[in-house]
């Protein structure tokens, strides 16, 4: 696979097993930010706890993830979650995935993962959102399953705590690799995707790791390790800000 964005998948084994984040790696943006707009749009939060996300919104799509990014979008899922029913949280993700996601998707990455599907890969998501969003994007693109952060549930309500690590750099990589070793399959069967370098554990641990819409620091590690590279259409306009 080259960096052009419609180039076909490597020469990979029949049991290959792959993972993939989502944000600004299939979906335009960040995803807990869309949940957020749709958890507005139904009355769940208030306009405050939208604005500042339009920020954060703004500063990813254009450069991608870093520490204070992060460490702004875990407290604000936190508390776009607590006291929330897991019902409620799942109908919204629902709701999100079908008026919002599925318009922001990028469609070069989408028809990757469906050849990987089709070439009977299991496809996993794997994402710091919530497990519970994460699981329904993954259904939604007909994926195997998806890996997301844990959040404690109490009385089947949201706490406002998490339930385990955020599932965001080393954190994410050791969850794949327990996956993998649960799914009994060995690295050098693993394909990632991923757009920002809080990944590189993950896309060093594996035999066929792929760089989506790299950030600026992935981007210079796939150029100079010769990993494949996808630029999806949609990310043209902001590419400049990522090279």
């Amino acid at each position: 696979m080259t960096s052009h964005p419609h180039s076909r998948l490597p020469e990979l084994p029949p049991d290959a097993v792959v993972f993939s984040d989502i944000d600004n790696t299939v979906v335009f943006g960040a995803s807990v930010y869309h949940f957020g707009w749709e958890a507005f749009s139904q009355g769940l939060i208030t306009w405050r706890d939208v604005i500042p996300a339009l920020f954060d919104q703004r500063h990813f799509v254009r450069s991608g993830e870093n520490e204070e990014r992060m460490a702004n979008t875990r407290e604000r899922a936190l508390a776009l979650v607590k006291g929330q029913t897991v019902e409620d949280f799942v109908r919204v993700a629902k709701a999100t995935w079908n008026t919002r996601l599925h318009r922001r998707l990028f469609p070069e990455v989408v028809s990757v993962l469906a050849e990987h599907r089709q070439l009977g890969h299991d496809v996993f998501l794997a994402s710091a959102s919530p497990r519970e969003l994460v699981e329904v994007i993954a259904q939604g693109l007909e994926l195997t399953g998806g890996l997301g952060t844990e959040l404690h549930v109490t009385n089947d309500v949201f706490t406002g705590d998490f339930d385990g690590p955020l599932l965001h750099g080393e954190h994410k990589a050791q969850a794949v690799f327990d996956m993998a070793t649960t799914l009994g399959v060995d690295r050098d069967k693993l394909v990632a995707y991923s757009d920002s370098v809080a990944d590189l554990p993950l896309l060093e641990g594996v035999a066929f790791p792929v760089a989506v819409n790299p950030d600026r620091r992935l981007h210079h590690i796939a150029k100079e390790r010769n990993w494949p590279i996808i630029w999806p259409e949609a990310t043209v306009r902001y590419r400049r800000h990522r090279l």
